[in-house]
């Protein structure tokens, strides 16, 4: 039987995913490459909850450069802040804005086990 690779990743992020009362919060999981990290979003959207958002900032972003944010799913001036400096350290446009790119690499450092800045 043959595997894709999508549907090895879908049901390895599904698996991956925890809810409580409703609320999806990060989870760490060990993997066979290493420790990878989820943001969960229930139900999935076409834009990314701000929660979401400062949730993968959380993850990329190291504690001891930047402080943890509060996922409140508020974007306040923390909030603003940690993604600059994000944008700033993935040598994307500095413009606060979640757009394709900025999610993209949000997404990536986020899974990669390590911290863009």
């Amino acid at each position: 039987m043959k595997t894709t690779m999508a549907a090895v990743i879908g049901s390895f992020v599904l698996s991956t995913l925890v809810v409580a009362a409703g609320n999806a919060t990060a989870v760490t999981r060990e993997a066979n490459t290493g420790t990878v990290q989820v943001c969960a979003d229930v139900p999935v959207r076409p834009q990314p909850s701000v929660r979401r958002i400062q949730c993968l900032l959380n993850l990329a972003v190291n504690p001891a450069t930047f402080p943890l944010i509060p996922e409140d799913g508020q974007s306040g001036p923390a909030t603003v802040a940690k993604l600059k400096l994000f944008q700033g350290c993935a040598g994307l446009p500095v413009d606060g804005r979640v757009g394709p790119r900025t999610l993209a690499e949000l997404e990536y450092w986020a899974n990669s086990g390590s911290y863009v800045c």
